[in-house]
C-alpha cells in the first residue's frame, strides 16, 4: 500500500508538458511589405508601434505540448520589396498521430488527413494521422508598414492605424478595429461568411452604434471617409467584422 501511495505522489510531482512561448524581433527596412505566412494559427493579434522592427510572440501547443519544439519562426527576404516571416512545423508528417476523438468546443485545429463530425456522439472522428495545433500570435509592426497575412484557419484580429493591408484566411474570421476618422478603401470578400460593421461605410448601417449585417457571399469595394489606403480582406467561410475603435 505504501508503494502505491509513493508512486501516486511521485506521479503528481512530475512536471507536466507546458505550452511553449517563442519571442522574436525582426529588423524592418522602410518601404518593404511585411508578409506574415502563418499557415498554422489559431488567433493572430496584430497591432502597430513606433519601432522600426517587427515583434512577435507565439504561444505554442502541438499535440498537447508533446511536440512544441517542432515549431520554428523564421524570416527571409523573398525579394527587394518584401520581408517574409513564416511560422512552420518541422517534420509534420513524422509527428502526426491518430488523435483521440475530441469534443466540438476544442480550440485547436487538426492538420492532416480527413476528419468528419459524428453528430450522434458529438465528436470528430479522424480517418488518419493528424497533428493537433494551437498557436496564438501577438504581433507588433511599424505604423507605416504595408502588410500581407495568409493563414488557413487562423482568426486575424487587427487594430488598424494606417498602411496598405491584405488579410487572407480560409476558415477563420477577420476582425478589424479602426478610428471613425480613418480614411481607407475596403475590398471585402467572403463566400459563406457575413460582413458586419458599425463604421460609416457606403452601405446600410447599424442603429445606435451597434454592428449591423451588411451581407453574405460578399464581394464589394467600399470607402470610409472618402477613401485612402487600400485594405483587402478575404475569407471563405469566416465572417468579417469592421468595428469602431
Amino acid at each position: 500500500m505504501k508503494t502505491i501511495f509513493y508512486l501516486l505522489s511521485l506521479m503528481c510531482t512530475l512536471p507536466l508538458a507546458a505550452q511553449k512561448k517563442v519571442e522574436k524581433m525582426f529588423p524592418y527596412t522602410n518601404g518593404k511589405e511585411i508578409y506574415l505566412n502563418l499557415k498554422y494559427a489559431s488567433d493572430i493579434h496584430i497591432k502597430t508601434w513606433d519601432k522600426n522592427e517587427i515583434g512577435i510572440t507565439a504561444s505554442v501547443n502541438i499535440n498537447n505540448n508533446a511536440n512544441n519544439d517542432n515549431f520554428v519562426l523564421e524570416s527571409s527576404t523573398t525579394n527587394d520589396s518584401q520581408i517574409e516571416i513564416k511560422g512552420n512545423i518541422k517534420d509534420l508528417k513524422l509527428i502526426s498521430t491518430v488523435p483521440t476523438n475530441v469534443q466540438s468546443d476544442s480550440r485547436g485545429n487538426y492538420y492532416g488527413d480527413h476528419r468528419f463530425w459524428d453528430d450522434e456522439n458529438k465528436v470528430y472522428i479522424s480517418s488518419g494521422p493528424q497533428v493537433f495545433i494551437i498557436i496564438d500570435y501577438d504581433i507588433y509592426i511599424p505604423e507605416q508598414a504595408a502588410l500581407l497575412v495568409k493563414t488557413i484557419s487562423g482568426n486575424v484580429l487587427v487594430d488598424y492605424l494606417k498602411g496598405k493591408y491584405r488579410l487572407e484566411t480560409i476558415s477563420g474570421k477577420i476582425d478589424l478595429k479602426t478610428a471613425e476618422t480613418t480614411k481607407c478603401d475596403f475590398s471585402l470578400h467572403t463566400i459563406t461568411g457575413d460582413v458586419y460593421t458599425n463604421l460609416a461605410l457606403e452601405s446600410p448601417q447599424s442603429k445606435n452604434g451597434e454592428l449591423s449585417r451588411v451581407g453574405g457571399q460578399y464581394d464589394r469595394d467600399m470607402k470610409l471617409n472618402n477613401g485612402g489606403e487600400k485594405l483587402v480582406l478575404k475569407t471563405i467561410s469566416g465572417n468579417i467584422y469592421l468595428r469602431k475603435k
